[in-house]
């Protein structure tokens, strides 16, 4: 009886020092993890101040994107009406679109 109890207890004390060792394991990983937080916080803050310095609120960024694509296909539009398609097709100087 008392080697099963032995054996019990070798088992038992093994469990507990495998558990122990991923306890530390997830302690460890819990303190990357804030790590890593603690610096995507900090990007997050600098970036944030540039985009104010480039006068633009950082809660509306998806909004200038927006405008600024929208300004760009203008433009594209603007120049697109200028280039004179025909007299370079005529002249073969039209370029082949990739």
């Amino acid at each position: 009886m008392e080697n099963v109890k032995n054996i019990n207890i070798e088992t038992k004390e093994e469990e507990l020092n495998y558990l122990n060792k991923c306890i530390n394991a997830t302690k460890t990983l819990v303190d990357v993890a804030k790590d890593r937080k603690e610096q995507h916080e900090k990007r997050k803050a600098e970036l944030e101040e540039e985009i104010r310095k480039e006068g633009v609120d950082p809660e509306k960024i998806d909004e200038e994107i927006v405008n600024i694509y929208e300004e760009l296909d203008a433009l594209l539009e603007n120049i697109d009406e200028m280039i004179p398609y025909d007299m370079l097709k005529d002249l073969n100087k039209l370029p082949e679109r990739g």
